[in-house]
């Protein structure tokens, strides 16, 4: 029988969370970490060397780059970021998907070979919001994003749940815009906007399309974001009255009642 993480939890004192991103790749790891592990594992002396002095080349690079992404790319630039304003239309914002919700996603969208990479970029993202640095994120998910089945009925109900206790979260506001809200500027499609430390960067901007993102990074059209971010948060539910819909959808999708609900 295998070890379980809860096992190597309480023997390493180190955390199951930290252990999976880990293991997921998605959290590099200093080398004396990597001693420990090995050490409890067991490993021979080669794998030892060679592990070590990989952990020690890593842990000179951000953890982004070593999971194979550039400098240019959103995620980079939002490790960077203070602030995380995101309109989502279709899907579970990235920072708030469960991994379940977000396999799911990924199974669908590419290669298996590649699935496991993508999910532990999803995760370290989340992480940094979580628990590791100065990010605060105001997200606006669409009832439609809700509605819409990715993986199973329990994975959405998950991630509804998810959602529901987020709000609490001290560094997440996090609202629903309603299907009954009719014609609202979110119809235009989802975005976000990146805010960074002051006297470093300008505000950035970024809009979901099928082929990618396309960047904006000039001052009018993160202008025009920031002030479409506000007419739709004016428009959606506020936080308290988004948990109770979020737990409200979770037991929707939980008993079996999603084509039941009237969205009118």
């Amino acid at each position: 029988m295998g070890i379980t993480l809860e096992q190597v939890e309480a023997d390493l004192d180190m955390s199951s969370s930290r252990l999976a991103r880990i293991e997921l790749g998605a959290q590099s790891v200093d080398a004396f970490t990597v001693r420990a592990l090995l050490d409890y594992y067991g490993a021979s002396i080669d794998d030892r060397e060679r592990l070590i002095d990989m952990a020690r080349a890593t842990a000179k690079r951000p953890w982004w780059r070593v999971l194979g992404l550039t400098a240019q790319g959103y995620v980079a630039l939002e490790a960077e970021a203070v602030g995380v304003h995101n309109y989502e239309f279709g899907y579970v914002p990235g920072l708030l998907q469960t991994e379940g919700y977000a396999r799911s996603l990924f199974e669908d969208q590419f290669p298996s070979s590649d699935v496991d990479r993508h999910l532990a970029i999803r995760i370290n993202r989340r992480w940094r919001l979580e628990e590791g640095g100065p990010l605060t994120l105001h997200a606006i998910v669409n009832e439609v994003a809700l509605i819409h089945p990715i993986g199973s009925a329990s994975i959405m109900a998950d991630q509804l749940r998810y959602l529901a206790k987020a709000v609490d979260h001290p560094n997440i506001t996090l609202q629903m815009l309603p299907i009954a809200r009719g014609l609202t500027p979110g119809l235009r499609g989802s975005f976000s906007l990146l805010m960074f430390p002051p006297h470093t960067i300008d505000d950035i901007g970024y809009h979901e399309h099928p082929a990618g993102s396309l960047r904006l990074p000039k001052r009018d059209e993160t202008s025009t974001l920031r002030v479409t971010f506000t007419e739709v948060r004016k428009m959606a539910l506020d936080e308290t009255e988004s948990s109770r819909a979020f737990a409200r959808l979770a037991d929707v999708w939980e008993e079996g009642r999603i084509g039941d609900v009237p969205w009118s």
